[in-house]
């Protein structure tokens, strides 16, 4: 024994040979076979145990862990529970069970397995370590130090005591602490796998990559059928950017053990960077098939602090295929189950690209940003901005550009570079450096859009700046800080579908934000999350326009100026407790917010002897100061008693007041999803909302009920009843289909400036969505949906504008083939159907007698866009060419008008070109 615990195990393998054959002897010798690998050899001693007596605990303990060693998980886990059961006090006993539970994934299981061994023999250093082992593995840091330290002072000469210290430090991010104890490990055991495997991992995330895999290399070879090392190994191949090597260790991990999901998860980030995203779904759907079907972002065994492998972006290998509503799907299956994983809400942001989410998609990014750990991820500055979805079609890349992230987290530094230039002078510009060192991550980012636009006063101008750094106190306790810069200078940019544009508007917003933030873990249920915004907004809108009356005595010339300088104070705290079975959130939030504010317009007569009009309604001058306050508490609850059910319950109150309305209101929660097939996934929400005033269209709140989105871009004040139904089934492997039917009750604040008199509009919408997609092949998917949104408002006669008509339906169907090619090259082509209708109100005081108070305008129209791009090799970056609106069709479209800022059209009547080019270092 002494030989094996000073690391010379030929050496107690040649003295055991030498002693009479007992059966202390030959079980002694059967584990330190096993230890060596020679497998067959110890079976044979297992057999000559069992044959003497069949219901020796330690015997059927060691044939446990030999049916382990040839991946028999389900025969291991039957030896083992005969085992305990032929004697419960067994220390062998109850750890074969422990790997056994372990080994499938039951790591709560196989943990209390550990504390009883540890409660049988409290002076057993391996139980200890042991234990220390998979309390790491459960998340519990803290009692997996206090174990590995009490095995050490029971043996500091034992290897496996040494490593699981040094896994304890790593995951605190106290890497030399924690390489020490590796190299000791391995010192005292050369051959032991683990230390090499965590000696590797530490020296990686010190920056030492070709040292850290050379480790791994050596763990691989002293444990060749380990499959967790293996897929650790193809992570080190794939950020030294060598694919083949990379590919042959997941494949070899695959083989090793095929129900670990750990291999098909990393392959396919690997398969979509290097332009096989069908094939790197088909290993994504396998990781989550084989993670108790959920979607999976890391190796359950948590060996290490692998927290790059946590931020690694699945949204990616959906948008590539087009597959968004897929995306959502995963996005909110994975919140359902664990509303603190930052992955899954960091998938979510990225996958919110309609019209109206801004709220949603920012706060998404900001739950996620306070729930993960130190990580590289760049924060790219125009996330959280107007007109995402736009930008990311004609600007300089995609919102996910997560495709660089590492795989391993480690202390250095990266820089993402993306440009596009084309039609009417349109340039864009990103550029993000991200890096870490030990305790510490920073992203600095800039991000620039311009545009001249197809038509007079038409251009458009955006520039933001972000800075971010975020600080682990403890391993339990994150800091954060974001600075945030934005100005944005545009003229009259929406499209209207009754032809009227404001040749003379030009609008301006300027707007700094200060963020903080704190995550602290209490345990591995309990949360708290903090988080507060001061923010300082300048608004300043002027148009002179000509106003056409039904005489010329009656046309005037109008000017007009609408400005406002805003202070803005937030600040949120929430809790979080999650379990198997059940979730509870909770928290409460607080908004002030002050504003300078000007409104003024003269108009006067287009013809002599060009009097000022004295109407109200188009001659006054409102200087005033406003005021807002805001207060909410919310609670949701999300039970999964049954199998396949997950019910949602929540209440929130908001109080709300500003210089003109008081609100208080109860917003009941209630949602619910069911799987009562596999792959057929059928949803339901009712819930109650206000629309908010936000700092910085940001709030830690819960985002989606069921996943059915809760919070829209609007008007402050506007209260909603919501009912939303929805189904997604997936055939096979090749075949998605689904659609949701949303029906959305409002009652918003309709204000008019001249008159300062404040009354209430009711708005009723619907939206239904239905889609079909499809990989028929490894180079092929295509895409088919249908989008019906219509909204009907009630109106006052004269106090209605074009940028606000009574009603708006529309139809879009858009429809995609996307390929691409092994070699690098993919493309694109897309045909887009839109049929609109638009109601607009007749402003009667300057329009003929008998004029109708509503005026129709329908469009009709397809527009088709294509792209061809290549990924460069060993993930450099891509470079692509795209036309949007091919052959130059000419249509009207109606804008929304719902968000706070200037909105760009997802359609222009002309053919717009765009070169776009992606850099990674």
């Amino acid at each position: 024994m002494l030989d094996y615990r000073q690391g010379r195990i030929d050496a107690a393998l040649k003295n055991l040979d030498a002693l009479p054959e007992t059966r202390d002897s030959l079980k002694i010798r059967a584990a330190l076979r096993l230890i060596v690998g020679r497998v067959e050899a110890a079976k044979q001693d297992v057999a000559a145990l069992l044959a003497a007596d069949p219901d020796d605990a330690d015997a059927l303990a060691l044939q446990s862990v030999a049916a382990l060693t040839l991946n028999a998980k389900d025969d291991a886990l039957t030896l083992a529970r005969r085992a305990v059961a032929a004697s419960p006090q067994s220390v062998p006993a109850q750890s074969a069970l422990s790997y056994a539970e372990q080994s499938r994934f039951e790591l709560s299981n196989a943990l209390q397995a550990a504390a009883r061994a540890t409660e049988l023999a409290p002076d057993d250093a391996l139980a200890w370590a042991r234990r220390a082992e998979l309390e790491m593995a459960n998340g519990l840091t803290d009692a997996s130090l206090v174990s590995a330290q009490k095995a050490s002072a029971l043996d500091p000469n034992l290897e496996r005591t040494q490593s699981v210290i040094g896994f304890a430090e790593l995951a605190r991010v106290n890497i030399d602490a924690a390489r020490q104890h590796f190299e000791t490990a391995v010192k005292l055991d050369s051959t032991s796998p683990l230390a090499r495997l965590g000696l590797g991992l530490a020296k990686i995330r010190a920056g030492e990559l070709e040292e850290g895999r050379a480790d791994l290399e050596i763990a691989a070879t002293l444990d060749p059928g380990n499959s967790l090392i293996r897929s650790y190994l193809g992570k080190a191949y794939y950020e030294e950017r060598r694919d083949p090597l990379a590919r042959d260790q997941f494949d070899l991990a695959k083989q090793r053990d095929p129900k670990d999901p750990t291999p098909y998860f990393y392959d396919a980030i690997r398969k979509q960077t290097t332009n096989r995203p069908v094939e790197a779904l088909h290993d994504m759907q396998q990781a989550i098939e084989l993670n108790d079907n959920r979607a999976v972002y890391r190796s359950e065994l948590q060996l290490d602090q692998d927290s790059a492998a946590r931020t690694a972006n699945m949204a990616r290998i959906y948008n590539d295929l087009g597959f968004g509503r897929v995306a959502l799907k995963e996005a909110w299956k994975s919140l359902g189950r664990d509303a603190t994983n930052p992955s899954a809400h960091r998938f979510l942001s990225d996958t919110y690209r309609e019209p109206r989410f801004r709220v949603a998609r920012a706060s998404e990014l900001l739950q996620a940003q306070l729930l993960q750990p130190i990580n590289i991820t760049p924060v790219q500055p125009q996330l959280t901005d107007e007109n995402i979805g736009f930008l990311n079609n004609t600007g300089s890349g995609s919102i996910s550009n997560n495709e660089y992230d590492p795989l391993y987290t480690s202390n250095g530094a990266h820089l993402v570079l993306n440009g596009a230039y084309g039609s009417r002078n349109t340039k864009s510009d990103t550029a993000v450096v991200s890096g870490v060192y030990d305790h510490l991550s920073m992203s600095f980012g800039q991000f620039h859009y311009q545009t001249d636009g197809f038509r007079e006063n038409d251009d458009y101008r955006q520039d933001v700046y972000d800075v971010f750094a975020q600080y682990a106190l403890t391993e339990r306790f994150n800091i954060q800080l974001e600075l945030k810069s934005e100005d944005i200078r545009s003229g009259d940019v929406p499209l209207r579908l009754d032809g009227y544009h404001a040749q003379n508007l030009r609008q301006a917003i300027e707007q700094d934000t200060a963020r903080v933030g704190a995550h602290y873990k209490i345990d591995n249920k309990q949360d708290l999350v903090f988080s507060s915004f001061y923010t300082t907004r300048n608004d300043v809108s002027t148009d002179f326009a000509f106003v056409q009356g039904a005489t010329p005595s009656t046309s005037f010339n109008k000017s007009t100026f609408v400005g406002s300088e805003n202070n803005n104070f937030q600040t949120e705290f929430q809790y979080l407790y999650n379990t198997q079975k059940l979730d509870i959130l909770s928290g409460v939030g607080y908004l002030a917010s002050q504003s300078d504010d000007l409104i003024k317009s003269l108009s006067r007569r287009a013809v002599f002897p060009f009097d000022v009009r004295r109407n109200k309604r188009f001659t006054y001058f409102i200087p005033g100061q406003s005021a807002e306050s805001y207060f909410n508490w919310y609670g949701y609850s999300k039970q999964r008693l049954l199998p396949g059910v997950l019910s949602t319950l929540g209440l929130s109150l908001d109080l709300y007041r500003d210089t003109h309305v008081e609100l208080h209101q109860l917003n009941p929660k209630l949602g619910l999803t069911w799987e009562p097939i596999n792959d057929l996934l059928l949803r339901g929400a009712f819930f109650r909302t206000l629309k908010r005033p936000l700092a910085a269209n940001q709030t830690i709140e819960p985002t989606q009920v069921a996943g059915f989105n809760q919070f829209y871009d609007g008007i402050n004040g506007s209260s909603a009843w919501q009912y939303s139904v929805g189904l997604d089934y997936k055939f096979n492997r090749f075949i998605y289909a689904g659609g949701e039917a949303i029906w959305r009750d409002i009652s918003q604040i309709q204000s008019s400036f001249s008159s300062n008199v404040f009354t209430r509009q009711n708005r009723d919408e619907q939206s239904y969505i239905a889609y079909v997609y499809a990989t028929p092949t490894d180079m092929l998917s295509l895409k088919a949906e249908y989008r019906y949104l219509r909204f009907d408002s009630s109106f006052i006669v004269n106090q209605s504008a074009s940028s606000d008509p009574s009603a708006v339906a529309t139809h879009q169907v858009p429809i995609s083939l996307n390929i691409y090619h092994p070699n690098g090259i993919y493309g694109r082509f897309t045909a887009t159907w839109v049929n609109q209708q638009v109601n607009y109100v007749t402003d009667l005081d300057i329009a003929p007698a008998g004029t109708s108070p509503i005026t129709k305008k329908y469009e009709d129209f397809w527009t088709f866009d294509a792209s061809v791009g290549f990924r460069m090799p060993k993930r450099l970056g891509t470079v692509s060419f795209e036309v949007r609106n091919l052959f130059d069709n000419r249509f009207g479209f109606q804008s929304e008008f719902d968000a706070s800022g200037p909105q760009l059209s997802t359609f222009i009547p002309e053919r717009q070109m765009f070169a776009k080019l992606t850099l990674f270092y």
